[in-house]
């Protein structure tokens, strides 16, 4: 039966939020078109189609979803969709939270560099053309700092890098999964003073002693004693595609640009993200949101302020990051420690969930995030992540779960689905984040997606005793780690579950070509138990898998995989994990795979589907 017109909604970039929001008068804005569905809901006997038509839809405040007034009731769903989704007339469209940006001036002729007033807005991601302009960047920094107790002191006299402000110091490989990020204060003479309290928690955090025959593995062994680079100064800017923001006029805050090749900076489309959050769905514990769903948009344009704050970005591990407080020391190995925080903060997404139920996102795009991009919470069950693309993010890409959610009842992530997604170029800005984070989950699956270029880890699972039931099984990882250490293609830590009928099945994925040092395979790291590892493809790392790691495993399998060569140690396993019927392909592994019906088989059907729209799409 086909839909009634009363309960289709029509919202276009050219309309007017006075219309009756039908197709001939549509809606001018999203928000507009929110508020008048929710007079639809309390009576609704069929779906609720919101149609955006083709544009890019700029949010000025984020789309904040309630239970109480905006969830689908009697079973329908309320429903964001492009117009013609579907359908070979499906329209382009984008919810963005940037603003565009016009009227750029020349300012270096000589240079080609171009320049453009930005009110006082604070701007740490630019976006021209549908491309992200990376910060201008020094790479090579002084190798006569000398680290103080408030930032630096130079023996020789600094040069003139830009406004001193607006300047970050990036530490990559501070420890080797991590990577701080603390703004400077100012520069007087010889000396560099430091934002606070970032570089007092940054001295107090990382601490550590490193057995000699593991130094190796640091991808940095500076520390604190210099940054790997610097970020962001006039001085810097020398390369096409890349900009500097300058705050040192208040109210009248500038870009500095270098265009690419063949723009032409009359007519380019620059856009800076100004929110941090583009939705927000909330439910509670005894009335969680539910049925809504998104199709065929992308969403775009975020940013993160926090780190160009005094506060800095004191990166530990994964997307979490530490905001003072306690450390405690941790073994590694003989001889070897860190110090790590006793609490930590998640790095946060773009559109975030929390108890919330049945919650679609299908055939989408994500890109051009200054921050992660979907997170389901506490208390989000029966959600559905499929056939949609994550590209561009600066931190991770999709996190689901919450921490401890044993300590707190009704905090439980339970059945949510992960399936048929193409993650690639995440972490852009924030390198130790992992694509795909599930923390403390029940009975998720994670299955036939494609993970590649990414920074770190493809897929973390983190566990506890409140985790069971985790599937990921048939994906594609490919070229994770491609910048900090220490992790894996898929990277698992802690217990998952509490026998090996409850607890994780990682089966018949492909993961190739994990890229720096320190790394391995399939890292079933800190202490994982309960945990089947069972016909998967490991190629390109420096092992395949761990055997050796800090709390020991417990109650591991190892089965029926093939790989590229014999994991490290296998006569140091502890008694409780098996390693049975693993087959080592010699020589050119595609020739290898290629030859072994039974690994060619799991190579084949690893990543989307093939009968997936989607997989035609990726590369």
């Amino acid at each position: 039966m086909a839909q009634s017109e009363k309960q289709k909604l029509f919202v276009a970039v050219d309309g007017d939020d006075a219309n009756a929001g039908t197709l001939a008068r549509p809606l001018r804005t999203i928000a507009a078109a929110h508020k008048k569905a929710r007079d639809f809901i309390p009576s609704m006997q069929e779906d609720i189609i919101i149609h955006l038509r083709e544009g890019i839809h700029h949010l000025t405040s984020p789309l904040l979803l309630a239970a109480e007034s905006d969830a689908g009731l009697n079973g329908h769903k309320v429903i964001y969709q492009s117009y013609g989704y579907g359908t070979d007339n499906q329209e382009d469209v984008t919810v963005s939270g940037g603003k565009e940006v016009a009227g750029w001036q020349i300012h270096d002729t000589d240079k080609n560099i171009w320049s453009v007033e930005v009110g006082d807005l604070l701007v740490r991601q630019l976006f021209v053309d549908d491309v992200r302009a990376p910060r201008a960047t020094l790479t090579v920094t002084p190798s006569d700092l000398i680290q103080t107790p408030v930032g630096y002191d130079s023996k020789s006299e600094l040069p003139s890098w830009g406004n001193p402000a607006d300047l970050e110091f990036v530490y990559t490989g501070i420890y080797p999964w991590s990577e701080a990020r603390i703004g400077v204060e100012a520069i007087r003479g010889n000396s560099i003073i430091m934002k606070q309290p970032a570089f007092e928690w940054a001295t107090s955090l990382y601490k550590s002693k490193v057995n000699p025959s593991e130094a190796k593995n640091s991808v940095s062994q500076l520390g604190l004693s210099r940054p790997t680079s610097i970020e962001n100064g006039l001085g810097f800017l020398t390369e096409p595609g890349t900009f500097v923001f300058d705050s040192s006029v208040p109210g009248h805050h500038k870009l500095y640009y270098i265009p690419r090749p063949n723009e032409d900076m009359q007519i380019v489309q620059a856009i800076v993200p100004v929110l941090e959050t583009l939705i927000q769905g909330r439910g509670t514990d005894n009335t969680p949101l539910r049925n809504v769903a998104f199709q065929g948009l992308t969403f775009a344009h975020t940013t993160w302020l926090r780190p160009s704050s005094p506060d800095g970005f004191i990166h530990y591990h994964g997307g979490t990051y530490y905001t003072g407080g306690g450390v405690q020391k941790i073994s590694l190995f003989e001889d070897s420690w860190v110090t790590v925080p006793t609490a930590s903060e998640l790095t946060p997404s773009a559109i975030t969930f929390e108890h919330a139920r049945a919650i679609t996102f299908e055939s989408n795009r994500f890109t051009h995030f200054g921050t992660g991009g979907l997170e389901f919470m506490a208390g989000c069950s029966f959600n559905t992540i499929a056939g949609n693309i994550f590209e561009d993010m600066s931190a991770t890409a999709i996190t689901i779960g919450s921490a401890s959610p044993d300590k707190i009842p009704g905090r439980e992530t339970k059945y949510n689905r992960v399936e048929n997604n193409w993650l690639h170029e995440t972490g852009c800005e924030y390198h130790g984040a992992s694509a795909l984070l599930l923390m403390e989950g029940q009975y998720t699956t994670i299955a036939h997606n494609q993970i590649n270029d990414v920074p770190h880890a493809g897929i973390v699972a983190y566990g506890d005793n409140a985790t069971k039931g985790t599937k990921i099984a048939y994906n594609l990882v490919i070229n994770s780690l491609n910048r900090l250490a220490d992790g894996g293609g898929i990277n698992l830590a802690g217990a998952q579950g509490t026998s090996y009928e409850d607890g994780a099945e990682v089966s018949e994925n492909a993961i190739r070509n994990v890229l720096t040092s320190y790394n391995y395979g399939l890292y079933t790291d800190y202490g994982t138990s309960w945990t089947k590892v069972e016909d998967n493809i490991i190629s390109g790392a420096e092992t395949p898998v761990v055997l050796e790691v800090t709390p020991p495993l417990r109650n591991v399998t190892f089965r029926g995989n093939f790989w590229d060569k014999p994991p490290y140690k296998t006569d140091k396993s502890p008694a409780t994990v098996v390693i049975a019927e693993n087959t080592v392909l010699k020589g050119d592994i595609d020739k290898a795979i290629a030859a072994n019906p039974a690994a060619k088989q799991i190579a084949d059907n690893a990543g989307i589907e093939q009968t997936h729209p989607l997989r035609k799409v990726v590369k």
